[in-house]
């Protein structure tokens, strides 16, 4: 083999590297429809998995703040985005703490926590929701 045929290949691979590529532009997340509102629910659904029932939380709830545990990846616009989908409220202010994970012993045996994530969502006087 010569030096001339690994000229022409590399010269041929350029020309071929050369053809511009066409990127779509992103889809916007429209909701106008009923069904695309189901959809985009269904979206944010799963980064709240669920309230979280304590005797802080039920206290909290008469001043119009509720408590969720939520996935490890969510952050706060997500979750006010999950809120507005699934319960229809609006909130003022979204707060987020990690619940770390504990060591436990119970019949013997060594274990853990699960540990995650818990989010306060805060809504106006006159706003509620049904858990």
């Amino acid at each position: 083999m010569s030096l001339l045929n690994l000229g022409r290949k590399k010269k041929e691979a350029l020309k071929s590297a050369e053809k511009p590529i066409v990127v779509s532009a992103p889809k916007k997340l429209a909701v106008s429809t009923e069904k695309e509102k189901k959809g985009a629910s269904s979206v944010f659904a799963h980064f709240i998995e669920r309230p979280r029932i304590s005797e802080k939380a039920t206290t909290l709830a008469t001043e119009s703040c509720y408590v969720f545990e939520v996935s490890r990846t969510a952050n706060k616009y997500l979750i006010a985005q999950a809120v507005k989908a699934l319960y229809n409220a609006v909130p003022k202010q979204v707060r987020m703490l990690p619940i770390p994970k504990k060591k436990l012993f119970a019949r013997g045996k060594l274990g853990t926590t699960g540990g995650g994530k818990k989010a306060y969502v805060f809504l106006k006087k006159g706003d509620k929701i049904e858990l």
